[in-house]
């Protein structure tokens, strides 16, 4: 089952930490989908968060521009 929630992007720690007290983190993968995210260091704080995936599509537009 799929389920989409809008959050803030680096807010992904605390649905985190919520489904590890539910005991359910096992069984729920964080895929992002952000804008936010441009460099390398947002996409290592995002994973260190929690996120399973990021999917920057801003980042993948940006620099498909500079080609």
């Amino acid at each position: 089952m799929k389920i989409k929630y809008p959050f803030h992007a680096f807010s992904c720690w605390s649905y985190k930490s919520y489904l590890i007290k539910m005991k359910l983190r096992a069984y729920v993968s964080l895929n992002i989908q952000t804008g936010e995210a441009l460099d390398t260091h947002s996409y290592a704080t995002l994973l260190g968060a929690g996120a399973t995936t990021i999917n920057p599509y801003l980042g993948f537009r940006h620099n498909t521009s500079k080609i």
